[in-house]
């Protein structure tokens, strides 16, 4: 049986940006950075997130990360990227920008005295490839070859924080927990799941524990993947660095194609693609794609999990009830409705 590497209970999900005013971090941004100009919110699941454009039109991301964000986590971010900056600057990643005193990060208290971690990073120019048309299969391709650059780019990288808990980590034992299982999977897909929650415990976690690791992005989903509408077929950029862990491979590729197969229903196809484009840079072991429907699954059901826990525990947000959950459920049941004997064979046929 996979052992957890920590006790779990939801007390461990805190989902809780900040909300500072836009007054508060003009302010603390002129002074400590020397940057001013319009902001305007992003998306945040643990940060607030804002983006600052220059009156010579010149932009950033502000990054204030939640009060349970550790230093550790926030450095582990810094150094990833850095790592990334100098092993390979032609990546399309964000940059962090040194504040006045040459610091990489820097503290705002807020009105109750809880200091909060900052950073402030360069903006990647492109549109978030969900708001586009579904990937074509050359995208899905350049995904999986951007990706790759990626995991070169961090093959060496080491950091302690890169194997603390984290939500979205398929291996962290969430996604098989009795309190995870019984209260947050759909009840329509409780009884199709369980054999393949079975089976992460009892075979496939443990076999992804012997392989082996190193730091990923593990969020390269199509909201952080940035494409530019004039440039057909285009993969622009890469943002996130917020979710990475020290994983096996197969644990980056199931955060990817997650998203993938929520705009395209043929899971196989797009599994082969990604390793099509993958491959170009970097090898992927046949122990690895053995598991990879597996990581896939457990990378969608842990994302019902986690969003239908924010729904009922943090608040109830409309955008994951009416879009991110019907999504994922969607994918879910796509891969559901695909053999995994099947979908195994055909990849490795191809190899």
């Amino acid at each position: 049986m996979f052992n957890m590497p920590t006790t779990l209970t939801i007390d461990d999900l805190r989902f809780n940006p900040p909300s500072f005013r836009y007054s508060v971090m003009a302010e603390f941004l002129e002074a400590r950075y020397g940057v001013g100009g319009d902001m305007k919110s992003l998306e945040g699941e643990r940060d607030q997130n804002t983006r600052v454009v220059t009156a010579t039109g010149v932009a950033y991301v502000l990054k204030i990360a939640g009060p349970d964000e550790g230093f550790d986590l926030v450095d582990l971010q810094i150094k990833a990227l850095e790592h990334i900056r100098a092993t390979d600057p032609t990546l399309p990643v964000p940059q962090h920008i040194r504040t006045l005193d040459g610091e990489l990060s820097t503290v705002i208290k807020d009105e109750t005295g809880v200091p909060h971690y900052v950073r402030l990073l360069t903006y990647v120019a492109g549109t978030p490839m969900d708001a586009v048309e579904p990937p074509s299969d050359e995208q899905i391709i350049e995904i999986g070859s951007l990706t790759a650059r990626i995991c070169v780019a961090m093959k060496a990288f080491k950091h302690p924080a890169a194997k603390l808990f984290m939500p979205w980590d398929i291996m962290n034992g969430l996604v098989i927990c009795d309190e995870f299982r019984d209260k947050y999977i759909l009840p329509d897909l409780t009884d199709r799941c369980a054999p393949h929650l079975d089976r992460l415990r009892d075979v496939s976690l443990p076999m992804m524990a012997k392989l082996p690791t190193q730091v990923v992005h593990n969020d390269a989903h199509l909201g952080n993947l940035l494409t530019d509408p004039a440039r057909a077929n285009s993969v622009v950029g890469v943002i996130d660095f917020g979710d990475v862990v020290d994983r096996p491979l197969v644990v980056d590729h199931s955060s990817t194609l997650a998203s993938i197969i929520e705009m395209n229903a043929d899971v196989t196809g797009c599994s082969r693609l990604i390793l099509e484009g993958f491959e170009a840079h970097c090898a992927v072991s046949d122990e690895e794609v053995s598991l990879l429907y597996d990581a896939l699954f457990a990378r969608l059901a842990l994302s019902v999990q986690l969003f239908q826990f924010r729904l009922l525990e943090v608040s109830h947000d409309e955008e994951i009830k009416r879009f991110y959950l019907p999504q994922v459920t969607q994918a879910l049941n796509n891969l559901l409705a695909t053999d995994r004997s099947r979908y195994t064979s055909t990849l490795m046929r191809g190899r």
